[in-house]
């Protein structure tokens, strides 16, 4: 054994085999196996009412903004890119308007970075009493594992419409066509809400202010998916919740649901979602619930006078990021490789415990 042990070309096989263990390791540690590119996808669709008291429509303004950055490192490389745009989408009078798409790049020895924001809005579509578009962020981070490095995206879009209507019963549509995010050990966070503020167009006090839907996540280490009514996630640590506070509004109810260590750790649900067929605190499979994507929702404004046109401003926002983190620093798992080989390298030897030669003396 001790000859084995002494054989030069041996340990230099043990030694270089123990840092590459603890490389790849570390390179695949993060995320519970998750590799590949970190993403977040996220688009909205919605329609807002307008209607006017004397039949004569005045056009919403709508300001668009979207603004995102990426950064890539690879190692000692770091390439940086960002975007931030603000439009006037329309003005009274003004028939149609979009936004174009905007995006950022980054890409350093390998290491990539994309992110991508934009959307359409119609503020005065012909027989239609609203105000209808749809707008998303997107983009993926993705480390080269080769020579590690560090990769990381993040967008935001905000629409804002005011002007001025009769709000007391509209009927409001809206929520994610779509939502998609894979992250291994860093946090990505969205929040996208609905809001709306009422004033008194005489004397500008406001009426009515809040939230109508909020939906949120916040994805340590997993993966979900939200389109076509159907909810996936499969997770070691992360939350998701989505909030109709039922203050502007007809509907009301809230669900959360959150991960810790692989399985359920927490899960209610209220109001409009209090039927769902959620899963069970301690699950640990991945699951997936039957979960509209596209929410219809009733304003509830008794306070406003229908014969009257208050001054309104809504606003929507979505926002996503994705980081992905490479380091090659070994593991302790292979630290007894590394003395193994090292020993064996540096003439070594094996100190035996004291107690095995002991005389008594």
């Amino acid at each position: 054994m001790k000859r084995f042990l002494m054989n030069p070309s041996l340990l230099i096989i043990i030694f270089l085999m123990a840092i590459l263990f603890g490389t790849v390791s570390e390179i695949f540690a993060g995320g519970h196996g998750r590799s590949g590119p970190k993403t977040y996808e996220i688009e909205h669709n919605f329609r807002l009412p307008v209607a006017y008291a004397g039949g004569v429509k005045t056009t919403p303004e709508v300001v668009a903004a979207t603004n995102g950055a990426t950064v890539a490192t690879n190692p000692n490389v770091s390439v940086a890119d960002s975007f931030n745009i603000k439009e006037l989408i329309s003005t009274t009078g003004g028939p149609f308007g979009g936004f174009p798409n905007s995006w950022a790049y980054s890409l350093a020895n390998s290491s990539e970075a994309e992110a991508e924001a934009g959307g359409n809005v119609d503020p005065f579509r012909a027989g239609v009493n609203a105000i209808t578009g749809s707008y998303y962020v997107k983009g993926y981070a993705d480390a080269n594992p080769v020579v590690p490095g560090s990769a990381s995206a993040n967008s935001r879009t905000e629409i804002r419409a005011t002007g001025k209507s009769t709000l007391r019963n509209g009927a409001v549509r809206f929520g994610p066509k779509k939502m998609t995010g894979i992250s291994a050990g860093v946090k990505q966070r969205s929040r996208d809400p609905l809001s709306l503020v009422v004033q008194d167009p005489d004397t500008s006090e406001i009426l009515y202010s809040g939230d109508l839907f909020d939906v949120t996540f916040d994805l340590v280490d997993g993966e979900f998916s939200w389109e076509n009514d159907i909810f996936f996630i499969d997770a070691w640590e992360g939350d998701f919740s989505i909030n109709i506070p039922g203050l502007l509004t007809l509907e009301e109810g809230a669900i959360d649901i959150s991960m810790q260590d692989g399985a359920v750790s927490s899960v209610t649900a209220s109001g409009i979602f209090s039927d769902l067929l959620l899963p069970t605190i301690g699950e640990i499979e991945a699951f997936t619930i039957n979960l509209q994507n596209i929410f219809d929702l009733t304003l509830n404004l008794p306070m406003l006078d229908p014969e009257i046109e208050y001054d309104f401003d809504w606003k929507m926002t979505s926002s996503g990021e994705a980081t992905d983190e490479l380091t090659a620093v070994p593991l302790p798992g292979c630290v007894v490789l590394c003395i193994a080989g090292l020993g064996g390298l540096f003439g070594l030897r094996k100190v035996e415990p004291v107690w095995e030669n002991w005389t008594g003396v």
